[in-house]
C-alpha cells in the first residue's frame, strides 16, 4: 500500500486560510477507505467516496509549515475485510467549528488488503503529514486510550542524552574531583564530596582538617 501523497480539499483549503488568519486548527479524526478514485476532483471532495473505518488521533507533532498526524488501528474492529485504498484527514476550525475533510490521498491499485480479525491479526500505525502552511495554533483530539510508542519512538528517546540545558538520559557517577557536565552524582558522591571539604591540602602537600570549636574556627593537620 503506498499513498504518494495527500492533498487538500477545498475545504481543508478554507480552514488553513482561517487557521493562518488566528484561529484554532484541530484535527479529529483520520479515516480510511476502500473507494475508486476515477474522475472526481480530490478539491471538491466532503467525504471519503466509500469510508470503512474511523483512526482516533494518538498524536500530532510539528515541523516547519508540516504537522505529522499520526493515528492506530487493528483489524479486530473490523467486521468485514477491505482494500484500504483511501485515507482522509479531519479538521475543522475555532471551538464552535464543523468537522468536514481536511485532506484526502487514494492509493489507486496499490491498496492494501485488510482481513478481518481472526487467525491473522494486522496491526497498523497511520502517519500522514500534512501542510499547514504557518497556522500558529494547531491542536488535535486525542484518544489516549491508544496511545503507545513505536520502536522508532522508543529508539529516538533512548538516544536522548542530557545536558545542562536539555532533558534526557544521564549516567550516574560516584566521582567527587571531575567537572563534566554529562553526569550525575550519585547520593555517595554527595557524601564523599561534603566529607571531602572538612580538608585543606595545602601547596606543600600537608592535609589539614578544619572545623568550628568555642575559640572560632580551627585547623588540624592529619
Amino acid at each position: 500500500m503506498s499513498f504518494d501523497s495527500v492533498r487538500f480539499t477545498a475545504g481543508g483549503r478554507r480552514m488553513m486560510q482561517e487557521a493562518v488568519a488566528g484561529k484554532v486548527l484541530t484535527f479529529t479524526k483520520i479515516q480510511l477507505g476502500d473507494g475508486s478514485l476515477t474522475t472526481q476532483a480530490i478539491g471538491g471532495l466532503t467525504a471519503l467516496l466509500n469510508p470503512v473505518l474511523d483512526v482516533s488521533i494518538t498524536s500530532i507533532t510539528t515541523k516547519e509549515q508540516y504537522a505529522n498526524v499520526q493515528g492506530s488501528f487493528d483489524n479486530s474492529q473490523l467486521n468485514q475485510g477491505f482494500y484500504w485504498r483511501e485515507i482522509g484527514v479531519f479538521a475543522k476550525v475555532g471551538a464552535e467549528g464543523t468537522e468536514a475533510l481536511y485532506a484526502y490521498g487514494n492509493a489507486y491499485e496499490l491498496a492494501e488488503y485488510i482481513p478481518v480479525g481472526g487467525s491473522e491479526i494486522v496491526e497498523k500505525m497511520v502517519s500522514v503529514p500534512i501542510f499547514v502552511s504557518n497556522v500558529s495554533q494547531i491542536t488535535a483530539v486525542i484518544n489516549g486510550s491508544q496511545i503507545y510508542v513505536s520502536v522508532i519512538d522508543f529508539t529516538n528517546h533512548q538516544q536522548e542524552k542530557a545536558n545542562t540545558t536539555e532533558y534526557g538520559h544521564t549516567k550516574l557517577s560516584s566521582s567527587i574531583d571531575s567537572d563534566r557536565e554529562d553526569l550525575a552524582a550519585t547520593p555517595k558522591a554527595v557524601k564523599l564530596g561534603i566529607a571531602e571539604a572538612k580538608y585543606i591540602v595545602a601547596a606543600t602537600g600537608e592535609k589539614y582538617k578544619w572545623g568550628m570549636d568555642t575559640g572560632g574556627l580551627f585547623l588540624e593537620e592529619v
